[in-house]
């Protein structure tokens, strides 16, 4: 189960930047075993830094994140996250973007290998 409970993060900028930006505020829910969430909203909502936080990559300002009855604090196992940007350069292959991907070896310029 993942729970919640009064999540906030904000942003501080360096002497003399613009105010501080909040971009989680008092943000609570539960998410049982079959649950699922769809997180929408205008870009610069939060949505990414929600689900960064949620997977322990981002500290919370506020706030506390627990999954099956454990704290969040930093990635784990647990977790994964995969974002919707493009990660590889257009127009090349997969393996001569990525020097290296868990589970796969790699032959000469090219990916081979790879289990699940």
């Amino acid at each position: 189960m993942l729970s919640v409970k009064g999540l906030g993060k904000i942003f501080f900028n360096g002497a003399g930047e613009r105010a501080p930006k909040v971009v989680l505020k008092d943000l609570s829910f539960d998410l049982g075993k079959n649950d699922s969430l769809a997180v929408m909203g205008p870009s610069g909502c939060g949505k990414t830094t929600l689900l960064l936080t949620i997977a322990g990559l981002l500290a919370p300002t506020e706030g506390n994140i627990r999954l099956d009855d454990e704290d969040v604090r930093k990635p784990s196992r647990k977790t994964a996250l995969v974002l919707q940007e493009k990660v590889f350069s257009p127009g090349r292959a997969f393996g001569r973007t990525s020097p290296w991907v868990p589970g796969c070896r790699r032959s000469s310029s090219r990916m081979t290998s790879c289990r699940p």
